[in-house]
């Protein structure tokens, strides 16, 4: 089975770094969140994989994943690079940062320590410079660009 555009998630990453409308960064993010619910079920055990990702209760880290799905670290990056184009701690990365936007987009101003604890950031530090490295912009700078949606 030929695998899923391997350029995707890499396209992603350099669109949203170079973005500087709010609503270009949602089309951007909606159309890697088409791609996850679509084009990676065509591997079930990729999809297995995301299916895991996307559980809120999911695994977090890479080694928590490898032995969620009794795998080794090796044959999981195997199975990223193949699938999805990127090493599965920059996925997870992104993955976070996507969960992390959307909360700051659609919930009242928090924060930036309590939004990086409730999205897995280690302190509001690190998710800003998670959101300096994926779009350019800080958390505040983001709230402030787009208004709450409804």
């Amino acid at each position: 089975m030929p695998p899923v555009n391997n350029t995707l998630v890499r396209k992603v990453i350099d669109r949203l770094r170079t973005a500087e409308e709010p609503s270009t960064r949602q089309t951007i993010l909606a159309t890697f969140g088409h791609w996850k619910t679509t084009s990676a079920g065509k591997h079930r055990q990729f999809h297995r994989v995301l299916t895991l990702l996307h559980d809120a209760d999911g695994p977090r880290s890479v080694s928590e994943l490898r032995t969620a799905l009794g795998i080794s670290e090796r044959h999981l990056q195997r199975l990223f690079r193949a699938q999805a184009g990127v090493p599965p701690k920059l996925y997870l990365r992104l993955l976070r940062f996507e969960r992390a936007y959307h909360f700051l987009l659609n919930h009242p101003p928090l924060p930036n320590a309590e939004v990086a604890f409730r999205h897995g950031f280690a302190d509001g530090a690190h998710l800003s410079r998670e959101f300096r490295s994926f779009c350019g912009a800080t958390p505040r700078m983001v709230r402030t660009a787009a208004p709450l949606s409804s």
